[in-house]
């Protein structure tokens, strides 16, 4: 074989092969950005419930300032409210800002819940279940008015903060929780075909939870 003939063999060789491994580079370049994103969303989350456990653990049972004794269920008497809006709102706060990249169509679940001291659940938990505009009225700006409704719509109650969350020592603590979808967009599903040419995984399930003690700032 001539020296010219060998030449380009081997050129078309290099031609087959750049081929063959450039499709597999895309993917695995655009898997590492769809993994990039899913993590960028999980931030998020756990900003969100972080954020919410906060204004739980601050607010505990709802009382106002100044100690006053705490007249449950009238908020009227301006010496008690209700503290599980402020947490959602707080929470709803984080995954609706201008640089949020969750998609609140793929939002799950937000539970308010209790944790003993030594860290086990007690089974009391509050759920609030996605509602755009169907949750209950809350004063966003702060004015003292409420303007907006909330975002969530409680559909479970089994911790009631006023007669099941306390002041007393030693604190409890309190537990927020929120489950999310997200779905691939880029070449992540399909490396999941390659590692299991049956998988049809198309999304993720992501929970995140924070788990803050009573601190009232009463």
């Amino acid at each position: 074989m001539s020296l010219g003939a060998r030449r380009h063999r081997q050129e078309g060789q290099s031609v087959v092969e750049f081929a063959l491994a450039v499709p597999l580079l895309l993917l695995l370049l655009t898997s590492l950005l769809d993994f990039g994103m899913a993590y960028n969303h999980n931030l998020t989350l756990e900003y969100a419930t972080r954020e919410g456990a906060r204004v739980g653990g601050a607010l505990v049972t709802g009382l106002r300032a100044g100690g006053a004794p705490a007249n449950c269920g009238n908020a009227a008497s301006g010496q008690w409210v209700d503290p599980d809006p402020y947490i959602v709102a707080a929470v709803q706060r984080v995954l609706e800002s201008s640089g949020s990249p969750i998609d609140f169509s793929n939002v799950g679940n937000l539970v308010i819940y209790q944790v003993n001291n030594d860290g086990s659940l007690t089974g009391r938990q509050n759920i609030w279940t996605p509602a755009l505009g169907g949750g209950p009225p809350f004063d966003i700006n702060g004015d003292g008015t409420p303007d907006e409704n909330l975002d969530f719509k409680k559909t479970s109650t089994g911790w009631d903060p006023c007669t099941q969350r306390s002041f007393a020592e030693p604190p409890g603590s309190i537990g927020v929780s929120l489950t999310y979808t997200y779905a691939f967009r880029f070449g992540l599903t399909g490396i999941l075909r390659i590692v299991n040419p049956t998988s049809n995984m198309s999304q993720i399930s992501m929970t995140d939870k924070t788990v803050m003690s009573f601190n009232p700032t009463q």
